[in-house]
């Protein structure tokens, strides 16, 4: 065999040989790394799954520790006499019932889960408003409790109050921290305090709460900034509520919210607060339960939307919903699917409605209900400017105007003003218009643009476009307005539009107003005759004090010193 072909032979077994052996000496030779990535792939699977489980069980932990914060006493039978305590003292207090009855029921333990539930039937009669009032405090209450039921109906005796029963439910965990004697801390009143009084002497305790905190005397909640030995300094009337007098020996309470609770004091707010918080959810999963908002406030002309559901039922159970008696004409409910879409009469009649909504299935021993106690108000029209009329400023001088606006419903405090159009330098501040009108400023009229608006839900607003007189001297916009007999004598009435002013002018008076001294020689039945600087002048009525004209042709001397003098 030559060399060159030899040459070839070894070139060819080479390739086969790298060709066959690579693959076999790579996996021999990566055989453990393979193996390494493998369990190193399975370590961090295990890793992150127990990241997974820890990050749960973390999270668990930390709602169980928010729980047992709120729970009631972990006794039970502690549990049910402080429970009962508290809602009785609420009820009086801040519900103000009258015929109140507490009727407590046997606590019972919940199937396989370390909690007790402790119930409450409180029937009595009261205010809407009260009562309102006393499920927005009792809900935001740091406590672990709900409403299982409700019934409101009119009190047939005494317009104006319902008849309520309410059933409360509160649920008492082994492991609950609370400990004390009552619900939440008491203190005493050790002296009288009046309405106004913001040092409070109570008695001293060590448990309470770092400042600011709430407390409740009575009605009334308080923030207490600060804690001494003697007593408390408080800001008084916290949360809407009115300030009262305690006496001597009163009970004071601290009353710590939960932590999405809002410090609210209108009506409609705390009626969000009380859907938002869902009343008839149970802190635990429990039997079939339906779902629908309970409090529901509305307006004429308005559109409500709402969506029963029922909750707990085996999977494929059909359900049926339907509307009880009492409900407000046309609102009416899809029987399949439980939605509620009712365009709400302009012209209903503001006023409050009690009904059902009820859940039939072939699944179900009994309907399921839930009552609806839905307010409707009158519509939220948008405010009005007002007593706007023939504005007038002076070239050098502040220019202040109080604003002024008309709503049915929101209150002169509550609405806001708005600059939309101005001279440059004028502003709004609260209800005051103000622009410090140049000394270099063309006498003319400029227009403003005010939007007013209101509070409400949705807010409602309106604009207002006014012009202002803008001149270089105040007796242009001092009028003659009114010429009267009073008590046998003519009375004339100066009306200055700049400063909202009217002067009251006799006979025989001196008049020193808009740079005008005279006297003032005789009021007629439309004009009034005034003497300066030995000249009369006539001011007809409806003129102002720069259109003035002398009845007898002045010297031109009369005519320097008459003009010096005006």
């Amino acid at each position: 065999m030559k060399s060159r072909e030899k040459l070839l032979a070894a070139v060819l077994l080479g390739a086969l040989v790298v060709g066959w052996g690579t693959p076999r000496l790579r996996d021999w030779y990566f055989a453990d790394v393979d193996a390494l990535d493998a369990e190193l792939a399975l370590v961090r699977q295990q890793s992150e799954k127990f990241q997974t489980e820890l990050d749960q069980a973390m999270a668990t932990a930390g709602r169980w520790s928010t729980l047992t914060e709120l729970s009631l006493h972990r006794k039970p039978e502690i549990a049910s006499l402080q429970y009962q305590q508290w809602v009785g003292e609420m009820a009086e207090a801040v519900g103000r019932f009258e015929d109140l009855r507490i009727a407590p029921e046997v606590p019972r333990e919940l199937r396989g889960q370390p909690i007790t539930a402790v119930r409450l039937t409180v029937t009595g009669t009261t205010t809407s408003g009260r009562w309102f009032r006393w499920l927005f405090d009792m809900q935001r209450a740091a406590v672990l409790h709900r409403v299982v039921s409700w019934r409101a109906t009119r009190d047939e005796r005494r317009p104006g109050r319902l008849v309520v029963r309410v059933v409360w439910e509160g649920l008492s965990l082994r492991e609950a921290t609370r400990d004390g004697e009552t619900l939440f801390p008491v203190v005493r009143m050790t002296g009288e305090v009046d309405r106004t009084a913001t040092d409070w002497p109570v008695t001293p305790r060590e448990d309470l709460p770092d400042p600011p905190f709430r407390a409740r005397a009575g009605s009334e909640f308080v923030i207490v900034r600060q804690v001494g030995q003697s007593g408390w300094s408080v800001q008084r009337g916290a949360d809407g509520s009115a300030p009262q007098p305690h006496p001597k020996g009163e009970s004071v309470e601290v009353f710590p919210l939960r932590a999405d609770a809002p410090s609210l004091d209108d009506r409609l707010e705390m009626l969000k607060y009380l859907a938002r918080h869902s009343l008839f959810s149970p802190p635990f999963e429990g039997s079939p339960e339906l779902r629908f908002p309970g409090l529901v406030t509305v307006r004429q002309g308005q559109r409500y939307e709402a969506q029963a559901q029922v909750r707990g039922l085996p999977e494929g159970a059909t359900v049926s919903f339907r509307v009880g008696e009492g409900a407000p004409p046309g609102l009416q409910i899809d029987s399949h699917t439980g939605a509620v879409r009712w365009e709400v009469p302009s012209d209903l009649k503001p006023g409050d409605y009690f009904f059902d909504v009820v859940a039939e299935s072939d699944v179900l021993d009994e309907p399921l209900s839930v009552p609806v106690f839905l307010t409707v108000e009158a519509s939220n029209d948008p405010p009005r400017l007002v007593g706007i009329e023939n504005p007038s400023a002076i070239i050098g001088r502040p220019f202040r105007l109080t604003l002024k606006a008309e709503d049915d419903r929101t209150p002169p405090e509550r609405l806001r003003f708005e600059l939309e159009e101005g001279p440059p330098g004028a502003a709004v501040e609260g209800n005051v218009l103000r622009w410090d009108v140049p000394e270099d400023f063309t006498p003319g009229t400029v227009t403003f643009r005010v939007r007013v608006s209101d509070d409400g839900d949705p807010p409602q607003s309106s604009t207002a476009e006014f012009s202002v007189e803008v001149g270089d001297d105040l007796a242009q916009f001092t009028y003659l307005t009114g010429i009267v007999m009073f008590e046998g004598r003519q009375h004339a009435w100066l009306y200055d539009r700049v400063n909202n002013r009217r002067v009251e002018l006799r006979p025989g008076d001196r008049l020193r107003y808009a740079g005008v001294d005279a006297i003032v020689r005789r009021i007629e039945r439309e004009r009034i005759v005034l003497e300066q600087a030995g000249i009369q002048w006539e001011l007809e009525l409806g003129g102002n004090l720069a259109s003035m004209k002398p009845l007898t042709p002045p010297s031109a001397t009369d005519k320097r010193d008459g003009a010096g003098k005006r």
